[in-house]
């Protein structure tokens, strides 16, 4: 008898697992973007999900994904959390559940209409609620101080490139005409309609034969989306450099190179390597006007003197320091000192400093000299002069230090003769 109730409660038990077993498996299916309202150049997380509660899922779909080329994916991933059984036996009950996460970045404003996303589990197909991206314009202006190019309309006169439908370098040096020893920025740019693998992008460097070049290094590619001939483009800033031309007359920067990884603007495009070759950019160089001193540098400069003591001892020596500084290359800085009447000057020891900000390339160089007094008094250090020539006012300026003067006192110290002198008789 107890056998039989043992036996009987064991069925009873098992009846609601075969039910649930041989009943429809529950299915959901969402389609969802967070943020479902971005701007231009701005990324969204776009997520489709099946859950399914018995049965298996075979299949997951997003069709609309391919209609949208202007939605660039730029990474895909393919989630399969661990699949989860209950019950024993034939009432055994699987939950189970698939996703696939994008993460775009939209290049053109606009709405975009997704179909519901599809699944199939043992045969059947379910389907999520259609989906609505809204892209709105990208907020005016560049940010961050980057040399990237502007948000606009860019007209089918392409100067410094060789337009291609699909991929093209450009070359802007800016201003196009200045004098010699003036700055000209040079920034080359890769314009794409294709999805591009950043990492895998190699650029080589134009040619800038007769340019004093400091490069600004490009360490993390970043675009920005431009309108060329009525087609939207990305635009990456690959070379930032300061070239200053050393002399005068037609310069020519040679033709910049680049290859890279790229294929449609969906992950479900096969990538191919491609090469691109610019086009050579013309610098108009002018002489410095005359009449003009002949030793001025370019850019407005300041300049300073010092000495590290005023009082030594005959014999001993002080240091004179010169500091000048301004906009342009420092290394074309040169000071004369003059000669300083009772002490010895030896070579001085020279030290540069250059910043690159805001496009603009400034700095200072540093000159110590060892004085050493001589004879004893006062000792006067003259002013020395820096002329330079402001191509912004088309003049010539010059900066000027302060006369210096230092004292030492005592005797002079007498070198000794290397060898002792010996009196010879008649």
């Amino acid at each position: 008898m107890i056998r039989l109730l043992t036996l009987a409660f064991f069925v009873m038990a098992a009846l609601p697992w075969a039910a649930t077993a041989a009943a429809e498996p529950e299915v959901t299916v969402t389609l969802g973007a967070v943020p479902a309202e971005v701007r231009i150049g701005e990324a969204t997380r776009l997520e489709v999900r099946v859950h399914a509660r018995g049965g298996s899922i075979q299949n997951l779909e997003l069709s609309d994904l391919k209609k949208y080329p202007e939605l660039e994916i730029v990474s895909h991933q393919t989630i399969r959390p661990m699949q989860f059984s209950f019950g024993f036996g034939s009432g055994v009950q699987k939950e189970s559940s698939l996703a696939n996460v994008y993460i775009l970045q939209p290049l053109v404003a606009g709405t975009y209409e997704f179909a519901p996303a599809v699944a199939k589990v043992d045969g059947k197909t379910y389907r999520s609620a259609p989906l609505t991206l809204v892209v709105l314009p990208a907020s005016g202006g560049a940010t961050g101080g980057s040399a990237a190019a502007t948000d606009a309309t860019i007209e089918s006169d392409l100067s410094g490139a060789r337009y291609d439908e699909h991929a093209f370098l450009r070359t802007v040096v800016e201003p196009e005409e200045v004098y010699i020893g003036q700055q000209v920025n040079v920034t080359v740019y890769l314009y794409v309609r294709l999805g591009l693998s950043p990492q895998s992008v190699v650029p080589s460097k134009p040619s800038m034969d007769g340019f004093w070049v400091h490069d600004d290094p490009v360490t993390n590619l970043q675009s920005q989306t431009v309108s060329v001939m009525g087609a939207h483009y990305r635009a990456f800033v690959l070379q930032r450099s300061a070239a200053f031309p050393q002399r005068s007359g037609e310069m020519t920067i040679g033709p910049p190179k680049v290859t890279f990884d790229a294929g449609g603007r969906s992950l479900f495009d096969a990538r191919r390597r491609l090469d691109r070759v610019g086009v050579p950019v013309t610098v108009n160089v002018k002489p410095l006007p005359q009449p003009g001193p002949p030793d001025a540098v370019v850019g407005p400069h300041s300049i300073r003197a010092s000495l590290d003591r005023t009082t030594v001892r005959t014999g001993d020596a002080v240091t004179l320091r010169v500091d000048a500084g301004g906009v342009g290359n420092v290394q074309e800085l040169r000071v004369t000192l003059p000669p300083i009447v009772g002490a010895r000057t030896l070579q001085p020891v020279i030290r540069d400093q250059q910043q690159f900000q805001g496009g603009i390339l400034s700095g200072a160089r540093t000159w110590e000299w060892i004085l050493i007094a001589e004879t004893p008094g006062v000792h006067t250090v003259p002013s020395i002069n820096l002329h330079f020539f402001d191509p912004n006012t088309e003049e010539y300026g010059s900066a000027s230090t302060d006369a210096l003067t230092f004292t030492s006192h005592g005797a002079a110290k007498l070198s000794q003769p290397a060898i002792e002198p010996v009196d010879v008789g008649p």
